[in-house]
């Protein structure tokens, strides 16, 4: 695909004027939030973050583009979003909106390459194309990105997936489950109620993007047309070991507390232990998973979300 090597060669030649950048504070929240997922500073360096906030924005531009939205400041405040009832594809407090000028003529640039190219069929995860074609494998493994192929996932999806049941994706990266799991829920008709039944966390902030980029496309304009105010369930989350907090009755026994209150006002608690024997940790595992899955799909039902305005 040759808008990766535009991409590449976007970075390379055109250095976006570092030094007339406000990006001192966004990229201290993203310094700071990335040494803590990873527990090191290895992959902390301006460069590397100026990649994701590129990305970031070509992943805005191509789904307008799709959504058939040309404003440039409307799509970079989400306003162009929110006026087809997407309430949260671009955060007001994201760690990538660092442009200052809306009139930038990197915008210009962005616009001008991706109406090179054709976005009205899109079958392929075409965000995670981007995002593997900027960092590197050495670079993504060193954050602990490890991306399931798509023919596998969607082996998986074909065999999970039903009409009514509810899917959790706790690390769903780039959005490849989301997205075959509501492609495949719309061939089986349920239409109406896939953001209740389609669900996904991810540790990587860039990742949340793409999968609700994956999402909005997934469901489609005429999904869209139909429903209003739509949250899209995809949230920045750790989803499996937010918190540790070990038992006092038993050394082998772990308590872990899921944090949902960035995204409602929720706590859960589930145990699980780690009682290395045979498959134990995976029975145990397992059955958090799906604890928390439940736990998710009832309260997200029940409980006011909150979005910032």
């Amino acid at each position: 695909m040759d808008l990766q090597n535009e991409i590449l060669k976007n970075i390379q030649n055109n250095k976006i004027n570092i030094d007339n950048l406000e990006y001192a504070i966004k990229f201290d929240e993203w310094k700071n939030y990335v040494a803590k997922v990873l527990g090191n500073n290895n992959e902390i360096s301006l460069e590397f973050y100026l990649r994701h906030v590129i990305i970031y924005y070509y992943s805005l531009f191509i789904v307008g583009k799709v959504l058939g939205e040309n404003n440039t400041e409307n799509i970079l405040n989400g306003s162009a979003f929110e006026a087809k009832g997407i309430m949260n594809f671009v955060e007001p407090d994201n760690f990538f909106d660092i442009f200052v000028d809306k009139n930038n003529k990197f915008f210009l640039y962005i616009n001008e390459e991706i109406d090179l190219y054709d976005f009205s069929n899109i079958n392929d995860d075409i965000f995670r194309v981007l995002y593997e074609s900027v960092i590197s494998p050495s670079e993504r493994h060193n954050l602990g990105e490890f991306y399931t192929p798509e023919w596998l996932a969607k082996i998986l999806v074909d065999d999970l997936v039903e009409k009514d049941n509810v899917i959790l994706d706790p690390a769903c990266g780039s959005g490849t489950f989301l997205k075959l799991s509501i492609e495949r829920k719309k061939n089986l008709g349920s239409n109406n109620n896939i953001p209740d039944q389609v669900i996904g966390f991810d540790i990587n902030p860039l990742a949340v993007v793409f999968s609700k980029a994956n999402y909005i496309l997934s469901l489609g304009k005429d999904y869209l047309k139909q429903k209003l105010d739509l949250i899209i369930p995809v949230f920045l989350a750790d989803s499996l070991m937010t918190y540790y907090k070990r038992s006092s009755l038993n050394a082998d026994i772990q308590s872990v507390t899921i944090d949902f209150n960035p995204i409602a006002n929720i706590k859960a608690e589930f145990d699980y232990s780690y009682v290395d024997e045979g498959n134990e940790p995976i029975i145990q595992l397992n059955k958090y998973i799906e604890d928390m899955k439940i736990f998710v799909y009832n309260n997200l039902k029940t409980v006011s979300i909150n979005v910032p305005k």
